[in-house]
Formats: structure tokens, C-alpha cells, sequence
């Protein structure tokens, strides 16, 4: 957000004028106990695994996912309440933003889904009595592919195409990013899961409007790590 604050405080100018080793015999029988014991480990798994729990399984078709992405900074929440201050001056900037997503499996471990969600933004300019409110709209559309790795653990890459705007002040400002998450995802309990993993975004374009005058802004590139949390049913 501060950079997309940054942005609006050089634009305002602009709008304001017009715009190996051996063993004894006691070691290897731990050793060959133990292996044993490991060996069962797949036979237990396929036991309790996908077969066994049917449309419990994530990822099922027909299956509605609600979920929220967690990014692990303050660049694009999906549920935040945070407040930005900027040392040596008084300006901050305070946002609340709820932006939840549902996915709908098409047919066995494929997904599409959609994100619908609304930001507020209050922002004051450092070292003014200036101050702005900003309240916008989240859009997106998405697709993904639930990659089971075992009963308690799967991957689910995700492409996800958004529209964001935020408008107040007198200025708009629009941006589409395309972004990739490739979580992992752990599911402690049917119906439940949460995980994380690398997120790589980037905008295909930023732009800034106020009294009849565009400038199309940076376009920022994002790579880092980010969480989600959700159900199914």
C-alpha cells in the first residue's frame, strides 16, 4: 500500500495544476526393525487414504471451496486491518480489506473459482494536513489443478487473473495483476485445511486517472511467500 501511496503523492501535483560403516548384530535389528516398521507406512496410507474417504477427499468434483490467500506483507490482502506510519513525518495510512475467494471443482482435482472484495483505504500526506479516503472493488477469475501428495497433504497451483481499483480524492486508481501460487496445502481435519506457499505476481497495467487526465503508472512485480486458509464442502 505505501507504494501505491508514494505513487499518489507524486501524482497529486499533477492533478492539482491539471492532472559405510560395520554393525553388530544388536544395531542391525534395530535397524531392520525400524525399516519395517517405515515399510508399513504406504500400506497404512493407501488404507486411509482417498479411496477410503470419498467425497471427504479435497478436491472432489462437485466440491465448493471457501478460502482466503494470506500474502505476508501488506501489498495485497485479502483480510486485513493494518495501519502504515512513515518515521519522520506524521503521515499513515490505514486500510481494511476483506477480499474471500470460492473455488468450484469441475471435475476431479480442477477448480475454478472467482474473488469478489472491498478496501478502504484512509491516507495522510507526510508533513501535511492533507488527507485522503479511498475505497475500491477486487475482481478476479482463477483456475487450479489439487495435486494429492498424501491423505494429509497436497499441492494446489493456481493462476488467477484480478482487477483492483481504488478511487477517492478525486483520483482512481486501476491495476490487473496475473498471479501464480503454488501452495501446499495441509488438511488437518475433513473440511479444513490450510498451507503456504511461493507467490510470483506481476502487473499487466497500473493506471491513474483524475479530472479527465491518465497517466499510467509503475507496474510492480512481486515475488515472495504467502498462506491460505479454507474449507470445503
Amino acid at each position: 500500500m505505501s507504494q501505491r501511496a508514494d505513487t499518489f503523492w507524486n501524482f497529486l501535483p499533477i492533478v492539482t495544476y491539471r492532472r559405510p560403516m560395520k554393525m553388530n548384530a544388536k544395531r542391525n535389528l534395530v535397524i531392520g526393525s525400524l525399516a519395517l516398521a517405515l515399510s508399513t507406512i504406504p500400506l497404512a496410507a493407501s488404507a486411509q487414504g482417498p479411496a477410503s474417504r470419498g467425497a471427504n477427499e479435497f478436491g472432489a468434483k462437485g466440491q465448493i471451496s471457501v478460502n482466503v490467500d494470506l500474502p505476508f506483507t501488506s501489498d495485497a490482502p485479502q483480510f486485513a486491518i493494518y495501519n502504515t506510519s512513515y518515521s519522520g513525518t506524521s503521515g499513515s495510512t490505514t486500510t481494511v480489506s476483506i477480499a474471500p475467494a470460492l473455488d468450484y471443482f469441475v471435475s476431479q482435482n480442477l477448480s475454478i473459482g472467482g474473488q469478489l472484495g472491498f478496501t478502504h483505504d484512509s491516507l495522510s500526506a507526510p508533513g501535511s494536513n492533507v488527507s485522503v479516503v479511498g475505497s475500491g472493488f477486487v475482481l478476479g477469475v482463477r483456475g487450479g489443478l489439487n495435486i494429492p501428495l498424501t491423505p494429509a497433504f497436497s499441492l494446489w497451483p493456481r493462476l488467477s487473473l484480478t482487477y483492483r481499483s481504488l478511487s477517492g480524492g478525486g483520483f482512481t486508481n486501476s491495476w490487473v495483476p496475473l498471479t501464480i501460487f503454488v501452495p501446499v496445502l495441509w488438511h488437518p481435519a475433513s473440511h479444513f485445511f490450510l498451507g503456504g506457499g511461493p507467490v510470483f505476481a506481476t502487473e499487466l497495467s497500473n493506471s491513474w486517472e483524475s479530472n479527465g487526465f491518465s497517466v499510467d503508472g509503475e507496474k510492480a512485480t512481486v515475488f515472495g511467500l504467502q498462506a491460505v486458509v479454507g474449507g470445503y464442502f
